[in-house]
């Protein structure tokens, strides 16, 4: 382990982020169980689902603030690309819009191709022929093999 990865693992921020993440996950993944509800008409699982919610996403700021000041002592810069994370973002929250309407691999593509614009090195052939062979793959393992209730096609 290079010592960079050794002090942020040391950070007391760090291990905060960690603690609250697995609490927040313990707390979304126990209520999965239970009935949600609405805001107006809040089931079992409301209140633990949000906590949890709420309990990542304080991980996820005091986790970058603690890997943040150990780069900053050391002299580096904490360097987020921003748009390439964006583009993984709207290529997820396109597949899960356009899922039930086209089908599982046309929707599986679209997830692929946007996730390839993202990358700095890309090499169209490599993005469309990896986009296809995922796509037809996912599409017959998920739907064939373990039997999931979406379409695979959207005429389907």
């Amino acid at each position: 382990m290079s010592t960079s990865l050794l002090r942020i693992a040391k950070n007391k921020d760090v291990i905060c982020a960690v603690v609250f993440g697995i609490l927040g996950t313990g707390f979304v993944v126990d209520s999965l169980s239970l009935s949600f509800g609405e805001p107006m008409d809040m089931g079992p699982a409301f209140f633990p689902r949000m906590v949890g919610c709420a309990l990542v996403l304080l991980a996820l700021a005091i986790g970058i603030k603690g890997v943040a000041n150990v780069l900053a002592e050391k002299g580096e810069d904490l360097k987020i690309a921003l748009l390439p994370v964006l583009y993984v973002f709207v290529a997820i929250g396109l597949f899960v819009l356009t899922l039930r309407s086209l089908g599982l691999i046309v929707a599986s593509l679209l997830l692929v191709g946007v996730t390839g614009v993202a990358s700095r090195d890309r090499r169209w052939r490599e993005v469309i022929l990896m986009a296809a062979v995922l796509s037809i793959v996912a599409g017959l393992l998920f739907v064939y093999g373990l039997g999931l209730q979406a379409p695979l096609l959207p005429w389907r």
